[in-house]
């Protein structure tokens, strides 16, 4: 029995003092982190491409719905439809094989963005258009730490201008523009140039029928800073604050405004 306990301490003790293969299990472990850390990347990257390709199509689904705002009397909201056709919603125009992409709900919106000094006035009473859009992308190697897919979403607001919209519009988006341009802190002068006062004969491809005549007034800052040249022209379009009514002399007297004491914005510089 005596022999038999010594014999198996001197194994025991052979044991403990033999390294070889420890070195082994680190490198098995460590090959395990490095493959596991080169996998995500490659995930992360093809994620990221996936982010950029999706985000391109909701710009692009934008500014092609952005073109047909306020387009069409007769098909009110196709701009919504033209941004949908551009998605990478499957079966669209930019759809991708690489990802399940889709609409988000609740969009495209319309939208009337005072920032964009673009009349809202038209079939749909909008001056710009919102696209949101998701997609799940498939994971190829990060199945082994349980992530099979990752979610990944995209937003874009485009909004109409003159060529975009059709060229709808054009007399009030003139009044928009120096509106927005008064309301910052400039003056805005307009000469109605023997302009035309009958709505029907003017501003005709607005949808809110207008004349030149009262676009110009609505254009000047107010009506001290609205002239009228009515000197070869037969327009009864006339200045109620002046009374002057020929070109050199109308400039001359926007000139003169322009000496007087004025405020200024504090942080003028």
């Amino acid at each position: 029995m005596t022999n038999y306990w010594q014999a198996l301490r001197a194994v025991g003790a052979r044991l403990r003092g033999d390294r070889r293969g420890a070195a082994a299990m680190f490198v098995a472990a460590g090959l395990v982190s490095a493959l596991g850390s080169a996998a995500f990347v490659v995930d992360l990257g093809n994620a990221m491409v996936a982010r950029r390709s999706l985000q391109a199509s909701t710009d692009a689904a934008a500014l092609a719905g952005a073109a047909d705002i306020n387009c069409c009397t007769a098909q009110v909201g196709k701009a919504l439809i033209t941004a949908r056709s551009f998605s990478a919603a499957a079966g669209n125009a930019n759809a991708s094989a690489k990802m399940v992409a889709s609409i988000t709900p609740g969009y495209p919106q319309l939208k009337c963005l005072a920032s964009t000094g673009v009349s809202c006035t038209g079939p749909d009473s909008a001056n710009a258009i919102v696209v949101r859009q998701q997609a799940t992308v498939p994971m190829a190697f990060a199945k082994v730490f349980g992530i099979s897919t990752l979610d990944i979403a995209a937003i874009s607001t485009a909004a109409a201008n003159m060529t975009a919209a059709k060229y709808a519009n054009q007399c009030r988006q003139a009044i928009t523009a120096a509106q927005n341009a008064t309301a910052a802190g400039t003056w805005v002068y307009s000469i109605a140039y023997a302009a035309e006062t009958s709505s029907a004969l003017s501003c005709k491809n607005d949808m809110v029928k207008i004349s030149a005549c009262t676009t110009m007034q609505y254009i000047a800052s107010d009506g001290a800073k609205f002239y009228s040249d009515v000197v070869g022209g037969a327009s009864s379009c006339t200045s109620a604050a002046h009374s002057i009514s020929e070109l050199v002399s109308v400039f001359s007297a926007i000139a003169d405004s322009f000496k007087g004491s004025r405020l200024l914005p504090d942080n003028a510089t």
